[in-house]
């Protein structure tokens, strides 16, 4: 990997190896020799910045994600810059990108952590996708986890709390409990009362569930 190797002069290197240096000595002042060489390559940033976050995700170290994480904002820093002193055109690095590979590292890291200890890579999580994981954590019952990392990353929680909604009115869980989490689903979890012989729990649920006028 050239961010690692002895030597480089690449400038994800450049930008990692600075960090390292404020890292080691405990402080957060820049380099101005560092400044300089990176803004000689300021034409190279997105490239360099695009490295760092590819290496942060194949990290498991927590430190050293949180190391090429800053490595990635010290090269964004110089983004926005002009290329040169003549010159009005600058570089940008998509702000989104950096946002999206940090959630994504920090859903990883809950994954891998005990008591779920799912270890994915990020190749794994990417051909996975979201709806295989999250079914493999509503299979372990863990809808609070999945729950967070739905609503963390932005996206509907609507198949998370169903499978909950079934769940609790399998396991016969009140019809105040089940509305309060998944007022949507009151309807599939009378039917999963019903088929687990919760015939009265069934009707309390179908029961609550609101005329199409009350709804207005």
């Amino acid at each position: 990997e050239t961010i690692h190797r002895i030597g480089s002069t690449d400038l994800a290197a450049m930008l990692y190896d600075a960090i390292e240096a404020q890292n080691d000595q405990g402080q957060n002042l820049q380099d101005p020799k560092a400044d300089e060489n990176i803004r000689s390559l300021v034409n190279d940033l997105p490239t360099a910045i695009s490295t760092i976050l590819q290496a942060a995700l194949a990290e498991f170290d927590p430190r050293a994600q949180q190391l090429y994480l800053r490595a990635a904002s010290y090269g964004k820093n110089f983004c926005q810059m002009p290329t040169n002193e003549d010159d009005d055109q600058v570089v940008i690095f998509p702000s989104h990108e950096f946002i999206k590979t940090a959630r994504i590292i920090r859903v990883l890291n809950t994954l891998r952590c005990p008591p779920l200890a799912l270890c994915l890579t990020n190749q794994q999580y990417e051909a996975q996708g979201l709806d295989r994981i999250f079914q493999r954590l509503l299979q372990r019952q863990e809808y609070t986890t999945a729950s967070a990392i739905a609503e963390y990353l932005g996206v509907p929680r609507d198949k998370i709390l169903k499978h909950w909604a079934i769940k609790a009115a399998e396991a016969g869980a009140s019809v105040q409990t089940i509305r309060a989490k998944a007022a949507n689903f009151t309807v599939p979890a009378a039917s999963a009362a019903r088929d687990a012989g919760r015939m009265y729990l069934a009707l309390q649920l179908l029961a609550s569930e609101p005329f199409p006028s009350q709804e207005q």
